[in-house]
């Protein structure tokens, strides 16, 4: 039976002006079919080697389908993939769990005249201001900790200024509260899309604006409950693509084993079903000693050589010294892993500045 093995419907290749320059525009489909049959795609023969068949094909449109005919029984295959577009390979620090800092603005609110008063905005600020690096924080509605906080007593006097920093500083949906673990691995359509909307009407109020990138709290959903994020606005969903000591995927919501691995190959992809974009992180800062970590991004960067976007995650809680796991080195943590990317060529950037989420046609039926 003709079959596409690679690129799978909702792949989406990302090229950068080095990739075209060298003339790496372009997709190589791999498909099964018997042995010995005559395969096109697009038109295009397919080389044979035992059962497995091959073409490299320029990928000439936004929106390209790849329609393979079998021209020995006259059977057909089809897989879309996307072309997408950045300057340069983009890299980006995204932060889960975020609540603490915004608890620490509404009680300061009396004192602090600027965001960056708070010492771990401070912190991205510094940042920012030595390499570049843009972040994303995915948050929480509320939390029980140092006696209780929900978004709403956080007022918006700061929103002028999330607006002015919002080209390196973007906000969106985590979950609820921190608590409980894998709260929307079977959680309903209605449960998911009241507590993404709670959150992201507030971010909008005291902010100005809410990313359409986010990441889900342990990043499992059912394909319901993707599609109420999606129909909450947002547009991309990150995960942990990984896999546990077993080799087991996880974390990676629904994806089964071939759109996995097509995710960590690829970077991006839109999950047809759904018009969901997912992609993964390349690393946890907070779960690797230096070595560890710089021994992690090494490995991602050799094994999956088609990527042209990095994710480094890393989660708030770690920054206190008051809370249990706290990190020292947490700062070092970030520069290592943002000069690693630095020194491998990568360039700071959010998720918006590879997907344009203006354009709809990326996200609509064609």
């Amino acid at each position: 039976m003709l079959q596409f093995v690679d690129p799978i419907p909702g792949a989406m290749i990302c090229l950068t002006e080095e990739k075209v320059a060298a003339g790496k525009d372009v997709v190589t489909c791999t498909l099964t079919a018997p042995v010995g049959h005559r395969v096109t795609v697009n038109g295009a023969p397919c080389t044979e080697e035992e059962g497995i068949y091959r073409v490299t094909l320029p990928l000439t449109a936004k929106r390209m389908l790849l329609h393979a005919v079998d021209e020995t029984d006259s059977t057909t295959a089809e897989s879309e993939v996307y072309r997408l577009y950045a300057l340069n390979k983009t890299y980006r620090v995204s932060i889960d769990d975020g609540i603490w800092f915004l608890q620490d603005l509404a009680q300061n609110e009396g004192v602090y005249t600027s965001l960056f008063d708070n010492p771990y905005l401070a912190l991205l600020k510094r940042l920012h201001e030595d390499y570049g690096t843009k972040f994303h924080i995915n948050t929480y509605y509320t939390c029980p900790e140092h006696g209780g906080f929900s978004l709403p007593q956080l007022s918006d006097k700061y929103k002028v200024e999330w607006q002015a920093v919002s080209d390196w500083l973007s906000l969106s949906f985590h979950a609820r509260a921190d608590k409980p673990d894998w709260p929307y691995s079977t959680a309903s359509y209605d449960t998911l899309y009241g507590d993404c909307k709670a959150v992201m009407d507030e971010i909008k109020r005291y902010a100005g604006a809410c990313s359409k990138a986010t990441t889900l709290h342990f990043a499992e959903a059912t394909t319901d409950g993707v599609r109420a994020l999606y129909d909450n606005g947002v547009r991309a969903l990150l995960g942990d693509f990984s896999r546990d000591e077993e080799g087991n995927i996880q974390l990676c919501y629904f994806a089964d084993e071939q759109q996995f691995e097509t995710v960590r190959r690829y970077g991006f992809w839109r999950n047809p079903a759904t018009k969901m974009v997912m992609f993964c992180c390349d690393t946890v800062l907070n779960c690797y000693d230096l070595e560890g970590m710089k021994a992690e991004l090494a490995w991602f960067d050799r094994t999956y050589p088609d990527r042209s976007f990095v994710d480094l995650l890393i989660h708030e809680q770690y920054f206190y010294e008051d809370y249990e796991a706290y990190l020292p080195d947490y700062e070092q943590r970030l520069r290592t892993g943002i000069e690693f990317c630095i020194e491998k060529g990568y360039t700071p950037g959010l998720v918006k500045d590879v997907l344009d989420f203006s354009d709809e046609d990326i996200f609509e039926p064609a």
